[in-house]
């Protein structure tokens, strides 16, 4: 999860983004977008789409790279829907 806190962070800075300016385009708190960058907390999916399209870039884009990151990525992604909430069952 440490990486996804990172690549956000590196993808914001560089486009020149403050945590401040990146926040109020994704429509979260600075304080969410800081302990999410740093790996204090992890992101919902929810969350992640909306600094996705703060930073203008897709899933795909994000999760592209060496093979090697590919893979750890791929891990990260299953991490987090394991920790998604459950649906609710009627």
């Amino acid at each position: 999860m440490d990486n996804i806190g990172r690549k956000i962070s590196a993808m914001r800075e560089e486009k020149n983004l403050t945590q401040s300016q990146l926040a109020n385009l994704a429509k979260i708190t600075q304080a969410t977008l800081s302990y999410i960058e740093s790996s204090k907390k992890n992101p919902s999916v929810e969350t992640l789409s909306t600094i996705y399209a703060a930073l203008q870039i897709s899933i795909s884009d994000f999760l592209s790279g060496t093979k090697e990151n590919n893979l750890q990525s791929s891990s990260e992604l299953q991490q987090l829907v394991e920790a998604a909430p459950s649906p609710i069952s009627l």
